[in-house]
């Protein structure tokens, strides 16, 4: 058995000075390429706001702790409200942009529970950076008033 031989460096340098002018044009190539694609992509941008699950006549027992002794609709609940189609509409709404419907809202529109809080991140993405901070604060906003007017009438109905 015969070993096989070794490829040194210096071995393959000649041959790498020979074929530089077709390394260089690939090279230069593939980063045209890149160049061009991240040019002509559409800009998308990402605006995020978080809310907190509290119920405010109980301003030390919020969030989780709060639903479970019924304080608050529990924060699964409100993330399924808030992800349903009179949120939408309500959302577009208030965003007022011409083409911006509660489909729209829906698709761009994404409500997770920040992990093991009481805090929703509400997040959007757009094409445009004001439109998708528009949908973000208007979903913060309706939550918020929906929040207000369950407690508004809970208050009430105690009386």
């Amino acid at each position: 058995m015969q070993p096989e031989p070794s490829v040194s460096l210096g071995d393959l340098l000649p041959i790498l000075l020979r074929r530089k002018l077709l390394i260089l044009l690939c090279v230069a190539m593939f980063a045209g390429a890149t160049a061009l694609w991240n040019t002509q992509r559409p800009a998308q941008y990402r605006a995020s706001t978080k809310v907190l699950v509290t119920d405010p006549a109980e301003p030390v027992l919020g969030g989780r702790e709060a639903a479970r002794s019924g304080g608050v609709p529990s924060v699964d609940t409100q993330i399924a409200l808030l992800k349903g189609a009179s949120a939408a509409r309500e959302i577009a709404r208030k965003v007022g942009e011409k083409g911006v419907g509660a489909n729209e809202v829906l698709g761009r529109l994404e409500i997770e529970e920040v992990e093991k809080t009481s805090i929703l991140r509400l997040s959007a993405s757009a094409g445009a950076a004001r439109r998708c901070a528009a949908i973000a604060n208007a979903a913060a906003e309706v939550f918020l008033q929906r929040n207000e007017a369950f407690y508004h009438a809970r208050e009430l109905s105690a009386r």
